[in-house]
């Protein structure tokens, strides 16, 4: 037998023995090693609110249609709010998470009812980080507050458009 038939059939056998699950000296038997985590995450919703609850479901079926697994709980008030409310930055030095009591991943709630949409300035202003505030997502950025002020003092819809979407491209990049 020649000397490269020989090598390759040790090479071969090799590859076997490693494909077969049998073990292999570099990586260890496959079984062993770690399995690839599924994403999984909690989205809270209020249970007395249908379109919360049924929205939860539908954000449940949409990311099970890309392997994101979506456990949707349904909360009464008394849970629910103190679990995305409590907690901030203000009582502390600007930037400096203190009192951080939110414990939560994900959330469905309505940001605001209104056909003027302020509630935007609420949610995103740094000044609204604070136990109880509305800038739940913790954004810092004297760019979206200066946007998010335009938007407080438009005086016609024209402006009111332009510096809301302004707000809604800055908070998407933070």
């Amino acid at each position: 037998m020649k000397k490269h038939t020989k090598m390759f059939l040790i090479g071969l056998a090799f590859v076997l023995l490693f494909v077969t699950n049998l073990s292999s000296p570099a990586l260890g038997n496959i079984s062993q090693r770690p399995q690839k985590e599924e994403l999984s995450f909690e989205l809270l919703v209020l249970d007395w609110d249908t379109i919360s609850v049924d929205a939860g479901i539908g954000i449940q079926d949409a990311c099970a249609e890309i392997g994101v697994e979506v456990i949707v709980t349904q909360l009464d008030s008394s849970v629910f709010y103190p679990q995305i409310y409590e907690g901030g930055r203000l009582d502390g030095p600007a930037g400096a998470v203190v009192n951080d009591y939110r414990d939560y991943e994900m959330y469905e709630m309505a940001g605001g009812y209104s056909p003027i949409p302020n509630h935007v300035y609420f949610r995103g202003h740094s000044t609204q980080d604070y136990p109880w505030g509305d800038n739940l997502a913790y954004m810092f950025n004297d760019t979206l507050d200066a946007a998010l002020e335009d938007s407080q003092s438009a005086t016609n819809p024209i402006e009111l458009k332009a510096a809301l979407f302004e707000t809604q491209v800055l908070m998407a990049e933070l």
